[in-house]
């Protein structure tokens, strides 16, 4: 299970990385909520990682992992 904790590290890393800077005004309420949306959809994949290695073999796992969908292409880089 080390091998997931580095995953969700990578993840979380990552989404607060592709976080800007603070705005002001409305922009601010805004970028809040564009972050909270960022830090849900880690979270979400979290702990889908963590059920699917409960229930599958971590081989399958990482073949599922390896396949970009449009989630992982469109929030993480």
């Amino acid at each position: 299970m080390t091998s997931l904790r580095y995953m969700a590290q990578a993840l979380d890393s990552t989404a607060v990385r592709k976080i800007p800077a603070e705005p002001t005004g409305a922009a601010k309420i805004f970028q809040f909520h564009r972050r909270a949306n960022i830090l849900h959809s880690v979270f979400t994949l979290k702990s889908r990682i963590q059920d699917m290695a409960q229930t599958l073999d971590f081989t399958a796992v990482r073949k599922i992992l390896a396949e970009p969908t449009g989630f992982m292409q469109g929030c993480i880089y």
